[in-house]
């Protein structure tokens, strides 16, 4: 059995090098621009929808982290139904990069995304302005 949670601080200190978390630590302040935070165009007009978080996979026995792909539905409260262009804003632990992904599934009537992830993967929800 597979139990999953959403990393502390400290564990993204541990687990990701300093710019991703000063990165996940600028998105989540507020106060820059999503492109300005990450540094690339294809990220203007997306604004985050919920903070970063870093999904963390571990056996439910072992406590042993897991990182095989695991579906995870999240309830966005600011979810509403004309928002553009909704994505998955994701750190590729293999391109070293932040990158897009489609949820999986969108409901704005119970305010819900799910998305397939794998453990130790910081990501948040994102628009995109008209």
């Amino acid at each position: 059995e597979t139990t999953v949670r959403f990393a502390t601080n400290e564990e993204n200190k541990e687990t990701f090098p300093q710019k991703v978390v000063e990165t996940i630590n600028t998105i989540n302040s507020g106060t820059t621009p999503l492109y300005r935070a990450i540094g690339t165009p294809e990220m203007v007009g997306y604004n985050p929808l919920i903070p970063v978080q870093t999904l963390v996979t571990e056996d439910a026995a072992t406590q042993v982290k897991k990182t095989d792909p695991v579906t995870v539905t999240l309830y966005v409260p600011n979810l509403v139904e004309n928002l553009n262009n909704v994505q998955i804003l994701y750190y590729n632990d293999e391109t070293k990069k932040w990158e897009f992904m489609a949820p999986s599934a969108v409901d704005f009537a119970t305010k819900q995304i799910s998305v397939q992830l794998k453990g130790d993967t910081p990501f948040t929800v994102v628009y995109k302005n008209n």
